[in-house]
């Protein structure tokens, strides 16, 4: 039987030692709460609150997004470990050295109780073991060994708030925070507390070899860094005992319009959060309201989407810019996106387009990008697009009307691709730059100045009309 841990301040232990209880009948609890009002709603003696406005709530001076935490499941199996997302790091007390898999998470060794890697314990954290809160007794004994591993050790405190901050985060991305809290040694039931809180136990049966609960939480980070907070009760002590981390990725905003026609009106999407950079935007069969959309500031999305759109779609003309990372994509062939801001491309992309984009201002890069065309639909650029690199048209039309030209990129087609250059004026020029096809049946409508640089076919020229 493992000994009860060492712990700083006025512990549990201490407060009890004249009661000649066993050292092995620790009964501090855990829990997860939210405060209403400034209050924490009332547990029984030995419960850990993980509250959302003092605790678990973001700290005031870093003004982060609230964590949003899911309601405590006792531990069964090795299938409580979350798997949604992208894993970016997981930590277990349990482990002295090396990783632990479980149910395809890997967990490497928690060590001491100042950091885990990425997840630093701030303040309250006074002590760690790597044995101390696993007893080999049922129900505990009836995990896997490897979920054993990760459950009994842990970092814990005094009747103190511990502050646990996750690092190495990417601002605007969502993320899953995981975490246990375990002590198979006999304790009594936790009570669950009232309001928006969740309250988790160190060990869910009361006796020996009973197992303790754990938590999912999500948030929005807003920077690299993000906190909560883990307050014991009267008797009870800070203690985690594992925790993962994983990164769910940028999340889509979708527009729904009924706050006007600005992006940086809250109420125009849903969730109702005007999209941090990096950010996905949507339009689709919600998106019923004021669709001559306006930017109030710059703006850099993920993926820019229209999906059956109800109407036209459009953005800007206003004073500012539009950057796009990942692509911009017209699903329905009724969709129509007409873009008036000038746009810039963030890096190489493909845009998937069954519908007719029309963009009326400059296309722009910050380095030698790659701009690949998809889809059945109509590409219409009708001012300079001065990205650089290759531009590579793999099925519907790119049409240069008016100012519209490619100044800066070689060009392939593939089979069945259109260069519309008709209603190009002046007259489309390669500029030094290379127009190629890379299968049989690509089109070239229109007139181009051949002599500003090579036209070189890779198949059969009577399928290029120029």
């Amino acid at each position: 039987m493992a000994p009860e841990p060492k712990r700083n301040g006025l512990s549990p232990l201490k407060k009890l030692m004249n009661t000649k209880m066993p050292l092995n009948s620790s009964n501090h609890l855990v829990g997860l709460s939210r405060p209403v009002g400034r209050c924490i709603a009332k547990t029984k003696v030995g419960a850990l609150l993980l509250s959302a406005a003092a605790m678990i709530a973001p700290l005031a001076a870093s003004a982060q997004s609230a964590t949003t935490w899911g309601p405590a499941t006792t531990i069964s199996a090795d299938s409580d470990v979350y798997t949604n997302g992208n894993p970016l790091y997981a930590y277990a007390g349990g482990i002295t050295a090396g990783t632990t898999n479980v149910f395809g998470v890997s967990f490497t060794a928690g060590t001491g109780y100042a950091a885990w890697g990425n997840v630093a314990f701030t303040s309250g954290f006074s002590g760690s073991s790597a044995t101390a809160f696993g007893p080999a007794a049922a129900p505990f004994n009836g995990l896997t060994n490897t979920y054993q591993t990760i459950l009994r050790g842990g970092a814990y405190g005094g009747v103190v708030v511990g502050t646990v901050t996750l690092k190495g985060l990417t601002p605007s991305h969502d993320y899953a925070v995981q975490i246990w809290v375990n002590d198979t040694r006999a304790n009594s039931h936790t009570e669950v507390t009232s309001g928006n809180a969740v309250t988790l136990t160190y060990n869910n049966y009361g006796s020996l070899g009973g197992v303790g609960q754990y938590s999912v939480g999500t948030f929005t980070a807003s920077s690299t860094n993000q906190a909560f907070t883990l307050t014991p009760s009267a008797a009870g002590s800070v203690q985690l005992n594992a925790i993962s981390v994983r990164d769910e990725g940028a999340p889509v905003r979708t527009w729904v319009g009924t706050g006007g026609t600005l992006w940086g009106t809250a109420s125009d999407w849903s969730p109702a959060v005007v999209p941090f950079p990096g950010d996905s935007v949507v339009f689709n069969a919600a998106s019923t309201a004021n669709l001559a959309t306006m930017l109030d500031a710059a703006y850099t999305v993920g993926a820019l989407t229209l999906s059956n759109a109800p109407a036209a779609v459009s953005v800007g003309p206003d004073t500012f810019t539009l950057a796009v990372n990942s692509g911009i994509n017209l699903l329905g062939t009724s969709d129509r996106l007409t873009i008036n801001d000038a746009l810039v491309l963030s890096a190489s992309q493909t845009w998937t387009n069954n519908g007719i984009l029309s963009i009326s201002n400059t296309i722009s890069s910050t380095s030698p990008v790659t701009l690949t065309l998809a889809g059945t639909g109509v590409v219409s650029l009708s001012s300079p697009a001065t990205y650089t690199n290759n531009t590579v048209i793999n099925g519907g039309t790119l049409a240069l009307t008016g100012a519209g030209t490619l100044a800066g990129t070689n060009i392939t087609m593939a089979g069945g691709a259109v260069l519309d250059v008709s209603a190009a004026s002046p007259t489309f020029a390669l500029s030094g730059h290379v127009l190629s096809n890379s299968s049989g049946g690509a089109v070239i409508n229109g007139t181009t100045d051949s002599t500003s640089g090579p036209i070189s076919m890779q198949y059969d020229l009577d399928l290029i009309h120029i």
